[in-house]
């Protein structure tokens, strides 16, 4: 666990530095998005809903609920925190593919766990102004988490 917080904080202070450099890109300052998807985890189907907040260039807040819908019983809510790397990679198309690493903190509401770790990765494309698809990879980071999982789904736009 204290090796996956260490690599974790590396990570995102790299991104910081960075983002100094950068312009404006995927994510800007008042920008909403919503999601929703399905995980993919060994051994059952999870539904996702999530959304973010833009709150500065680069960064995004938000809020995810995860239900299994089959292979069991269970939901998980979770807060996170969201960089978006399309300018530290280059992509100069910047409101069409957004390709984000984060942070989620959260708790499986069907356990007496403690609070989970994950660390999502991310890739979304946007078809126009309003739609898009998305990939993202779970990470867990500590056992009281989700699992690691693969996941994909649609995402809309709510302001220009």
């Amino acid at each position: 666990m204290k090796k996956n917080m260490i690599k974790l904080i590396t990570i995102f202070c790299l991104f910081f530095i960075i983002s100094f450099s950068s312009q404006a890109q995927f994510m800007e300052k008042s920008d909403v998005l919503g999601s929703g998807g399905f995980y993919l985890p060994k051994g059952g189907t999870f539904i996702r809903g999530a959304v973010d907040f833009g709150v500065a260039e680069n960064v995004s807040i938000g809020g995810t609920f995860i239900t299994l819908i089959s292979g069991g019983k269970g939901s998980y809510v979770a807060g996170r925190v969201s960089y978006h790397l399309g300018t530290a990679f280059g992509i100069r198309n910047d409101r069409i593919i957004d390709p984000y690493a984060g942070f989620q903190v959260g708790k499986v509401l069907s356990s007496d766990n403690g609070v989970g770790l994950n660390l999502p990765l991310g890739l979304r494309f946007m078809f126009n102004d309003k739609m898009g698809a998305y990939a993202e990879y779970n990470i867990e980071l500590n056992d009281d988490s989700l699992p690691n999982m693969f996941g994909l789904g649609v995402s809309f736009r709510f302001n220009n």
